[in-house]
């Protein structure tokens, strides 16, 4: 078989992409900003900030061989990087990187007509004007949409509903976007393209479902984790006030506004540390900065983020539009109990009382009922953390490229490459 994996940012699909190489099937890994040597995206890497250039090389894998790569647009999509720079430019930004998507698209579309390919890989949001092309010209060749954040139609309405309960619209103001009925339009018809999806939760599947998908084309491949580089830490004897983390993005959508509420209600119990990047003019810091038990500790690297994780009792995720979370998977690996709704997609991996607890998405009463679960009962915590490690053990990046490659496979007919099974099988 000849699969192409094709996406003009990265998202997950350098696993996307090794887990069909693994199986002997990657015809092309295609992308646009690439850090390899003699490109574009190299070259403008030294001249770039710390920022930009962290960025940068993270747009490279050593899973994959340079000549397995194909870069198309490449200066286009570094301006989409520069555009990022400027979060006021919301629309104009999102426009931009809609237009190289388009023409990324249509490029990928020719490349896998000319060479053959037996089915091509997109994500969502990315994969309109290729599958447009492809199921015209040459609808044999499976077009497989690979969706990894839930539908917008249903996070539309998930927000809708938050406005309403909250009477506050600020959802729609970091989301305006999903108020368009062009954009939304052009998501809804790339599904209609798709003769395939593959989603990494059942949020993200019922959020297809909700949009007419037919179910018995949607596989559920949980996304995986690396549990060397988020080391396991047995957990100490909590004491009061617990320590709850949190990392992300400082926003609406991510629930942090319930969870302010929350935390201004159980000062003596609890106190929240609040790991990612926010601005200072952002209401949400504005608001939590005057809560004596919250703490903002911004943007923290990856090489230091384990250690963040070890130093809680527990994780707690609030939000309200979600693929996966890979934070979830993070935090269980260094072993803490899970606190997040049911709108997170890393939910799936939550039993309660097991390895954490599961409230309902912007539901505050909820989600304050969880956390006195385990400040009632401070002796579970260390129990539930050890579960937590378990279940991250069993949702590792290579359980993730076993179960990719097969689940694609399955829908095009095809089967490993001989050659790579039996080597694997060696090994």
């Amino acid at each position: 078989m000849k699969i192409i994996v094709a996406h003009p940012s990265k998202q997950h699909s350098l696993h996307s992409a090794y887990s069909i190489k693994k199986s002997g099937n990657l015809l092309k890994y295609i992308t646009t900003v690439y850090d390899r040597k003699g490109s574009l995206t190299s070259f403008i890497k030294h001249f770039s900030g710390a920022r930009l250039r962290k960025k940068i090389e993270t747009h490279k894998t050593d899973l994959l061989d340079d000549d397995e790569i194909i870069q198309f647009y490449e200066f286009d999509y570094i301006i989409s990087l520069f555009l990022n720079r400027f979060p006021r430019f919301k629309v104009l930004r999102e426009k931009h990187r809609q237009y190289v998507a388009n023409k990324f698209g249509r490029k990928v579309a020719s490349y896998a007509i000319k060479n053959d390919a037996d089915a091509v890989i997109m994500y969502d949001s990315t994969a309109k004007s290729c599958f447009d092309i492809l199921k015209k010209k040459k609808p044999s060749i499976r077009r497989i949409l690979d969706v990894s954040i839930a539908s917008r139609p249903y996070m539309k309405f998930n927000f809708e509903e938050d406005i309403k309960r909250t009477n506050n619209n600020s959802l729609k103001e970091e989301f305006p976007l999903l108020w368009n009925d062009s954009y939304m339009r052009d998501c809804t018809d790339e599904f209609e393209l798709a003769s395939d999806f593959i989603v990494p939760s059942n949020v993200v599947k019922d959020s297809l479902m909700f949009c007419n998908v037919d179910k018995n084309n949607i596989k559920v491949v949980p996304y995986g984790v690396d549990i060397d580089k988020f080391a396991y830490i047995e957990s100490h004897d909590a004491t009061l006030p617990l320590k709850l983390i949190y990392v992300g993005q400082i926003s609406y959508r991510k629930g942090i506004h319930h969870l302010l509420n929350v935390a201004s209600k159980m000062n003596d119990c609890i106190a929240v540390d609040l790991v990612g990047d926010y601005s200072k003019s952002n209401p949400l810091y504005i608001e939590g900065k005057t809560i004596p038990n919250v703490s903002f500790s911004g943007f923290v690297t990856r090489d230091k983020l384990a250690k963040k994780y070890q130093e809680a009792d527990a994780f707690i995720f609030p939000t309200l539009g979600e693929g996966y979370g890979l934070v979830v998977l993070e935090a269980m690996a260094c072993g803490l109990p899970i606190l997040c709704s049911d709108l997170a997609g890393g939910n799936d991996a939550v039993i309660d009382g097991y390895n954490g607890y599961v409230f309902s998405g912007g539901n505050e009463a909820e989600m304050e009922e969880c956390i006195m679960k385990l400040v009632s009962d401070k002796a579970s915590i260390v129990t539930m953390g050890s579960n937590a490690r378990k279940t991250a053990e069993g949702l590792t990046w290579d359980t993730y490229y076993d179960s990719y490659s097969e689940t694609v496979l399955n829908m095009i007919g095809g089967e490993k490459d001989e050659y790579n099974r039996s080597e694997q099988d060696i090994n």
